[in-house]
Order: C-alpha cells, then sequence, then structure tokens
C-alpha cells in the first residue's frame, strides 16, 4: 500500500468517525434543547460541532495511528487519551463557542457528561467488534493453513 493510499484510508476512517461524533453531538444537543422547550440551533453551532467531531477523529486515529503492537503500558495509556482527548476538545469548544450562553447550566453538564460517556463506550464497542474480527480472521487464517496442508 503506498503513502497515499495509507493516507486516504486514514482519512476514510476518521470521516465515519467524525461523521458519527458529529451526529450523536448534534442530535443530542438539539433533544436536549427540545426537550426543556427550545426550538433552534445555529447552522454556526452545527458547524462547530462538525469541526469539533472532525478535529476529535484525527484526535482519535492518532492515538494508534501505526500499525504495530503498542506495549501494555502504551495501550493503557493511549486508550485513556483516545477518550479523553475527544472529551476535553468537545468541552473546550462547547465552552469557548458558547453553545449553552444563556440556558440552564445543568444542559451543559448533561450533555458533557453523556459525550465523556459515548467517546468511552464508543472505544469499549470498538474493542470488541475488532476483537470478534481478529477472532474471525485467525479462525480463517488457520483453516486456510490446514487446506494447504491436507493438499500436499
Amino acid at each position: 500500500m503506498t503513502k497515499f493510499e495509507k493516507y486516504l484510508k486514514a482519512e476514510l476512517d476518521v470521516e465515519i468517525m467524525a461523521c458519527v461524533h458529529g451526529f450523536v453531538m448534534a442530535f443530542l444537543y438539539v433533544l436536549e434543547k427540545f426537550v426543556m422547550g427550545y426550538d433552534n440551533i445555529s447552522f454556526l453551532q452545527m458547524l462547530q460541532m462538525g469541526v469539533i467531531a472532525y478535529a476529535a477523529s484525527w484526535l482519535q486515529r492518532l492515538m494508534f495511528g501505526k500499525e504495530r503492537l503498542y506495549s501494555q503500558r502504551e495501550c493503557r495509556i493511549r486508550t485513556v487519551c483516545w477518550s479523553a482527548a475527544p472529551s476535553v476538545a468537545t468541552v473546550a469548544a462547547g465552552e469557548i463557542c458558547g453553545w449553552f450562553y444563556g440556558l440552564p447550566w445543568g444542559m451543559a453538564v448533561f450533555f458533557y457528561g453523556i459525550m465523556i460517556a459515548y467517546y468511552v463506550i464508543m472505544w469499549l464497542f470498538l474493542q470488541h467488534f475488532y476483537k470478534q474480527d481478529t477472532i474471525a480472521l485467525n479462525t480463517l487464517l488457520n483453516n486456510f493453513k490446514k487446506g494447504m496442508n491436507e493438499r500436499q
């Protein structure tokens, strides 16, 4: 795989995660405002959430950017950073951009709490699915090797 192809694959992975992150952020924000009796969201806020989602996705991608084995300690640190970096970015962006300006403070606390939990849960789900994929691929590889040995 060429460098360009690796970058393109990484970009595609980032864009998919950014779409998921951005949708969750925007949906949660709109839902929360709707429940509290507000019926609007600005285009600028949606744009900011999209940019933060994209940046958060790149941060997450860079945590495990190299396709190699990580030591157990390094993996733990990167795992914590995988959830912490986008959490900090989301809270910082929300506060800097004033997403909750003029709204009850509980809305911000609820939003940030759910988003932090979302990033952690997303990591747990991804780990589960990657582990299942690894098991399935190893099984297929072992079956292929057995078939090759039986033919020889």
